[in-house]
């Protein structure tokens, strides 16, 4: 396997998505993976160990807000998108509903999952793949408002220089388009915070102020 090879099966996970919801799964599941290996951490990951509490944290922070997260299902389904690797999995039963097994199978059988050999050795011998991969996903995936937080959870204290380019004038013009107000409810204190895109720019929205709040 060669760093475009990689590049180009990372980049090409297959998601869940329904019009423009896209799961965030996945990438999290990539993203937990990457920034271990940036850090030193060897090539495969506990379920029950880490990835089971970890991952769980992840999806339940930064994901669509769900009563239930399943950090087990990235973790065995990345098996089909050519660089994953589980261990111990032959004898996981599936579930009814579907042909992966239930976290308590991969709990009994101490499934391990990471990067497959051959992607783990590109990442081992540059750090600087592992962190342009990572940088990618989370800048495909989630609001840049989000990202510092997302990188800080996972233990990686830096910033990301922006993958895609917004208009720079674009904040000031949806600011000065509400006087600077709430869209909503018409608050006006000066926070921090961000605009929103009615559809995210990393789902292609484009800088129209009508599609801001």
């Amino acid at each position: 396997m060669t760093p475009n090879e990689l590049r180009a099966a990372v980049l090409g996970v297959k998601r869940w998505s329904r019009a423009d919801q896209r799961a965030p799964n996945k990438p999290l599941m990539m993203a937990y993976a990457l920034a271990n290996y940036i850090k030193g951490h060897g090539q495969m990951f506990s379920y029950e160990d880490e990835v089971d509490k970890d991952l769980h944290l992840l999806l339940k922070r930064f994901g669509p807000a769900r009563k239930v997260v399943h950090p087990e299902y990235p973790f065995w389904r990345l098996i089909n998108d050519g660089f994953w690797r589980l261990d111990n999995a032959e004898e996981c039963l599936p579930r009814k509903s579907n042909t992966d097994p239930p976290k308590s199978e991969l709990i009994k059988y101490g499934v391990m999952g990471g990067f497959n050999n051959a992607a783990y050795q590109l990442l081992k011998n540059d750090t600087q793949l592992a962190m342009e991969l990572l940088q990618t996903i989370l800048s495909e995936s989630f609001p840049e408002s989000i990202i510092p937080e997302i990188t800080s959870q996972l233990g990686l204290e830096f910033t990301f220089r922006q993958v895609q380019k917004r208009d720079p004038n674009f904040r000031r013009e949806v600011l000065n388009a509400y006087n600077g107000k709430c869209a909503i409810c018409g608050f006006d204190a000066r926070l921090n915070d961000d605009f929103l895109h009615l559809k995210l720019h990393i789902l292609n929205g484009n800088n129209l102020t009508a599609h801001a709040l």
